[in-house]
């Protein structure tokens, strides 16, 4: 009673265009066909051609690869040869890197002598049952592992919710971007050490010049406030100028080089609290860099700095 509706899957290994592809054979409800995101192509007339007139759907790595796009064909071997199928869209994936072929599995029964199944989908009713209905699947296949009449394999026969699948790519992704925050952390070390060193040979360059300030009144404190004050210039210029250049290069990654590379695209978020950390972040670090320089030149003696050999 928790079952609303099911789907069946089985991925092949065909060989299409040259090299190896995956042709994903999916028998889904139609009302599920929203979970394609299509890029190319109309969801209304795509779902149609699905179904209804045996057209496959490409994946955008395999349309990027093999120059392809909504209303186009594609050739491939089958067990009765070489059948062409019209492409009714092209949907996101990043599953593959050479791309997937998406078709309807009674299209596949037709050409193929090939009745295997991969996957099984089961639709809940509500989200709140699917616990429950994990619970009694699991239930039904310890009893036909414990059947000696049949031989089921413990790893045969996997049951996993998609909130399982989720939550096991977040934390593959956060894992990922933890190296992310590691190389952000050192960025701003070797930022910090930049900025010190500038600063100290800053000191060296202008100490004749600040000596004269100081000789003609200018008080170490207020040198102090002046040596800092260009630190914070510093470090909010580099701060404003890093933000578009910083973005420029993340839609250079993502459009152009992340593209040709794997043949997928994103969206790009520009998330503005993150640009203001940034931002922060830069003239804070110039600040604490400029605190030892700074004390330095408040401390200069005008004599000995303005004496000549």
């Amino acid at each position: 009673p928790e079952v609303d509706s099911i789907s069946v899957g089985r991925r092949v290994q065909i060989f299409s265009n040259g090299e190896l592809s995956q042709l994903f054979v999916l028998q889904i409800p139609r009302k599920a066909f929203t979970r394609f995101s299509l890029i190319d192509g109309n969801l209304q007339q795509a779902r149609n051609q699905y179904f209804d007139e045996q057209a496959v759907l490409i994946s955008e790595p395999y349309a990027f690869r093999h120059d392809l796009r909504a209303g186009d064909s594609v050739t491939l071997p089958t067990d009765k040869g070489d059948k062409v199928f019209q492409i009714a869209g092209v949907y996101v994936d990043y599953g593959s890197e050479t791309g997937v072929i998406a078709m309807h599995r009674n299209t596949y029964l037709k050409y193929w002598d090939d009745t295997s199944i991969s996957s099984i989908g089961i639709y809940a009713k509500n989200e709140s049952s699917v616990p429950q209905l994990i619970g009694k699947l699991r239930d039904i296949v310890d009893e036909e592992r414990n059947n000696p009449y049949k031989q089921i394999k413990e790893q045969d026969l996997e049951i996993v919710s998609n909130q399982a699948i989720r939550e096991a790519s977040i934390k593959i992704f956060d894992r990922t971007f933890a190296v992310t925050q590691v190389l952000r952390l050192l960025a701003i070390v070797v930022a910090f050490v930049g900025i010190l060193s500038a600063l100290m040979a800053i000191q060296i360059e202008r100490s004749r010049e600040l000596a004269l300030m100081r000789a003609i009144g200018l008080t170490p404190r207020q040198l102090w406030f002046v040596v800092s004050g260009e630190t914070g210039i510093i470090g909010t210029l580099a701060g404003i100028l890093a933000a578009p250049i910083g973005i420029t290069i993340a839609a250079i990654l993502i459009l152009v080089i992340n593209r040709r590379s794997f043949g997928w695209s994103m969206d790009i978020s520009i998330d503005p609290l993150v640009l203001g950390q940034s931002v922060t972040l830069a003239i804070l670090a110039a600040l604490l860099a400029g605190i030892y320089p700074a004390t330095r030149l408040s401390k200069i003696k005008p004599a000995d700095a303005l004496r000549e050999e």
